[in-house]
């Protein structure tokens, strides 16, 4: 009968032991997706506030990316009425600030060349 009793024992200690590591895997989810609602309302937060530290010549650039959320130059060009090329330069000026990122997204290589915010 010991032998039982111990293994019953062992049983309901296993399932109390799987049901609290089930009941923790529940809350650490929920905290990740409430960390990452916060996450989104601090950048939200903190956009303009970015947006008044580059230099003025960035800024209505990082207002478009801000924006529209990815963009080609051509896209920033027609939004700030400056030349692409300008609007690629100034893009590429926000990716070595490291306030955006660049690359040709798409099935092809020959896609134009978009950029966003980090």
């Amino acid at each position: 009968m010991g032998h039982k009793t111990n293994e019953e024992n062992l049983r309901n200690i296993l399932r109390s032991l799987l049901q609290s590591s089930e009941e923790d895997s529940k809350l650490i989810k929920a905290m990740m997706e409430a960390l990452k609602r916060m996450e989104e309302k601090l950048d939200q937060i903190l956009a303009p506030t970015r947006a008044l530290m580059l230099p003025n010549h960035l800024r209505p650039t990082m207002m478009v990316v801000q924006q529209l959320g990815e963009v080609t130059a051509r896209q920033v060009s027609e939004k700030t009425k400056r030349t692409r090329a300008t609007m690629s330069n100034y893009l590429n000026q926000l990716v070595r600030m490291g306030t955006s990122r660049s690359g040709r997204w798409g099935r092809w290589h020959t896609s134009p060349q978009h950029w966003r915010l980090l």
